[in-house]
């Protein structure tokens, strides 16, 4: 079935196979302790640091080990730019200390351009420490879906912090994540800020430098870039400790989610099941509608999860698909809620058969009704309008 409005579509894939994709990376809550390093100190590294703590710029397309020294002369203490007009450039810190400091913090400054009284607020500079995470190994070893390959386990810098204060352990690096969001209106230029690290004993600024070119990039929203990294909103609620789906939950999940946006996110991950993936991920995907079979051998919906999280990302601007997953799971089994018993079962059917069609048949009926009704009352409620979708 396919509807259309007169003006933009949104497409609702149904995807019919259950491939994994990549995973966009959820935030931390900052009290949650950072894990132990599986690899021991590499205090070779260490001993070829002459300094007892310093800073510099490293590179992007690195991930520093937290327990070894980065190769000093390979940072640098300044950092250059180039950037458009309504872009966000990116550059990676190294922090690295042999003995504790504590309570490190990070404060940035306005950029002043050059020659002019033009500036770029503060506001537009973020630095963030980034915190490490557990991961598998796999080295020159090709790993696919569902294959189990025993691999070493190592820590890496993967997830960009919102916490304001950092201590460093005596001999390990801890990366700074500087971001700056040129404004659509700037005036051409070079602009210089500066980053100040402060902790107990220890102080070191970080001075760069962008270049504001005359060229313009869109706005995120405008970007035909088809951007589909994929989220899991049971993830971050496991992690903040918060209520499945409660206004703690979404708090605690908008400035993720219009981080993404902002990056030119295009598509809204939904489930239609529990587990298409066989707890694939550490946080098991849960289904975002509620399938019940009633007392008299029919079925209904309970579709407000789904209706609730579509609409929070579609309120931070992506809204330009929506992928609800997965109609072939990898166990072939569907969980739903029996009126009868009060219990959660589970049904089980390959694609080819009757029962399969028969159990699909209602839902996607039943769904497409809802979308259609959906649509329609949040262009009503909106500025947005022109909303549609298919299925498949």
């Amino acid at each position: 079935m396919i509807i259309k409005s007169l003006k933009n579509i949104i497409s609702v894939a149904i995807i019919l196979i259950a491939a994994p994709s990549v995973f966009a990376q959820q935030h931390s809550q900052s009290d949650l302790p950072e894990l132990t390093d599986p690899k021991p100190k590499d205090l070779k590294s260490w001993s070829k640091v002459s300094k007892t703590a310093g800073a510099g710029f490293g590179s992007v397309n690195t991930h520093y080990g937290r327990s070894s020294a980065p190769v000093i002369t390979e940072l640098q203490s300044t950092w250059k730019k180039k950037a458009w007009k309504g872009e966000r450039v990116h550059t990676q810190v190294l922090l690295y200390s042999k003995k504790l400091l504590k309570d490190v913090q990070l404060e940035v400054t306005e950029l002043k351009a050059k020659g002019s009284k033009e500036s770029i607020a503060k506001e537009n500079v973020q630095a963030n420490f980034v915190r490490y995470v557990m991961t598998s190994y796999i080295g020159n070893l090709k790993q696919g879906c569902d294959i189990q390959i025993k691999v070493d386990s190592s820590l890496r810098a993967d997830i960009i912090d919102n916490k304001s204060m950092y201590s460093v352990a005596d001999s390990t690096t801890r990366p700074i994540w500087l971001s700056i969001d040129i404004p659509a209106d700037a005036k051409t230029g070079t602009y210089s800020g500066r980053l100040k690290i402060k902790a107990s004993g220890y102080q070191q600024t970080l001075p760069f430098e962008i270049d504001v070119l005359e060229h313009r990039l869109p706005a995120a929203k405008d970007w035909s870039f088809h951007l589909d990294l994929w989220q899991n909103p049971y993830s971050d609620a496991r992690v903040a400790g918060v209520e499945l789906w409660s206004k703690a939950h979404f708090d605690v999940m908008r400035p993720v989610y219009q981080r993404l946006a902002s990056a030119g996110q295009k598509v809204i991950t939904s489930t239609l099941i529990h587990d298409p993936w066989k707890s694939q991920t550490y946080d098991v995907y849960g289904g975002m509608i509620k399938w019940i079979k009633k007392n008299d051998g029919s079925w209904t919906y309970d579709f407000s999860a789904f209706d609730k999280w579509v609409e929070f990302m579609m309120s931070l601007g992506i809204d330009k698909q929506i992928n609800a997953y997965g109609m072939i799971p990898w166990t072939l089994e569907y969980t739903y809620y029996d009126e009868a018993t009060g219990e959660n079962k589970i049904f089980k059917a390959s694609p080819e058969t009757t029962e399969y069609a028969t159990y699909w048949g209602s839902m996607l009926s039943s769904f497409a009704e809802h979308l259609t009704r959906f649509i329609h009352e949040y262009e009503n409620r909106t500025s947005f309008s022109g909303l549609g979708f298919f299925s498949g």
